[in-house]
């Protein structure tokens, strides 16, 4: 995601976004709490793919990096993002 933003001018979402700034933003304590503590992994990915949506208002090109282990995970990202 970096290389993509800095060689090919890609606004880039990082996927740790919410676990990086959780003790700054409470909302993304709460998400990241419920996906490591509860399993709940919806919220978090909800936002992952919020953030795309919202780079992609001002930007033409955008990455979302994340090393994702499951497929439902992805899938539920892909399927946010398709709705947006």
């Amino acid at each position: 995601g970096d290389y993509m933003a800095v060689m090919h001018d890609y606004h880039h979402v990082d996927g740790d976004i919410p676990l990086k700034h959780m003790c700054l933003v409470p909302e993304y304590k709460e998400i990241s709490e419920k996906w490591i503590i509860e399993g709940d992994w919806d919220p978090f990915y909800s936002e992952l793919a919020r953030l795309a949506l919202e780079g992609a208002k001002d930007n033409d090109k955008v990455v979302l990096s994340h090393a994702t282990d499951k497929n439902d995970h992805r899938d539920h990202v892909i399927k946010k993002l398709i709705e947006g």
